[in-house]
């Protein structure tokens, strides 16, 4: 059985997030049309990033959903990272990844808190992960 996942947008080009008018006039239609009392959006900027609508429209309108300055992508990651994205911004440019230190830190907690936690399931989880959470020095590859 394939992984639950959910999906975010972001935008992969220098100049920042940002919807062109014809999608921010495709997001009020279908969000009034979803629920006639919510407030449309008034600018380009404010969806969030995991609204399903804007998922939607770049899933069908694709480059048409950009603004002059974005490159508006879809990335999905495994439901259970939802908590735990990390953001980067460089000129506009973003980036989006799973923060494998936070999740596995929160499980770790986790299992610390449980009465009957134990040490192994830490060993385990620490030994899953531990290409994520400790990865290869520049001077390990020679």
């Amino acid at each position: 059985m394939a992984e639950e996942t959910f999906t975010v947008v972001y935008n992969d080009c220098y100049g920042g997030f940002g919807m062109s008018p014809f999608a921010l006039d495709k997001y009020n239609k279908r969000l009034l049309e979803r629920n006639p009392e919510a407030e449309p959006l008034k600018d380009i900027y404010s969806p969030r990033r995991d609204d399903p609508i804007l998922i939607d429209l770049c899933n069908e309108f694709g480059a048409k959903v950009n603004d002059k300055c974005s490159k508006l992508k879809l990335k999905s990651f495994p439901i259970r990272y939802k908590s735990f994205l990390e953001w980067g911004d460089y000129d506009g440019r973003e980036s989006v990844s799973v923060d494998y230190r936070k999740y596995v830190l929160h499980h770790i907690r986790e299992i610390s808190e449980k009465d009957n936690g134990t040490m192994e399931e830490i060993r385990l989880l620490l030994k899953e992960y531990h290409s994520e959470i400790f990865p290869k020095l520049w001077y390990e590859e020679y």
